[in-house]
């Protein structure tokens, strides 16, 4: 028998998954707006208004999203996210894409950082897991 509160309780392997890929996904979200952060600062005198702006607001739009692939990725493993699975892996897919399409414009250099292409290519990447893990979740609980 379980212990009240306990993680392990009925998690799945796609949710385990879902979790670290969340996990790494929103620390990737993090590094990167940091990294746009920090290099837009930098040159920002050499950068116009709008490209700085743009810089920024691109930096405030990964640290949203990277909170809120964590704050999903915890909540499908508690009680919370086991109520809702199609929810929690159409979520997943959606948060795929918008990985993908970020990290390809981050690999492509449509954004001007240092270590563009480094953090581009891994969001693909998660971006595809996430994409691949949010599909397996919801055919996995439908058969339940």
């Amino acid at each position: 028998m379980p212990w009240p509160g306990d993680l392990n309780a009925g998690l799945t392997p796609s949710s385990a998954g879902g979790l670290v890929i969340g996990l790494v996904g929103g620390v990737l979200d993090f590094a990167s707006a940091a990294g746009l952060s920090s290099g837009g600062m930098q040159q920002a005198p050499m950068q116009s208004t709008s490209a700085s702006t743009q810089s920024g607001a691109l930096a405030l739009g990964l640290f949203v999203l990277g909170s809120i692939v964590i704050i999903t990725a915890i909540a499908s493993i508690i009680s919370v996210g086991k109520g809702r699975p199609k929810l929690l892996s159409g979520l997943m897919v959606a948060y795929g894409i918008v990985m993908l399409l970020v990290g390809g414009s981050m690999a492509g250099g449509l954004v001007a950082m240092m270590s563009t292409s480094f953090y581009g290519y891994a969001m693909i990447i998660v971006g595809i897991l996430m994409i691949a893990n949010g599909s397996i979740m919801s055919r996995t609980r439908m058969r339940m």
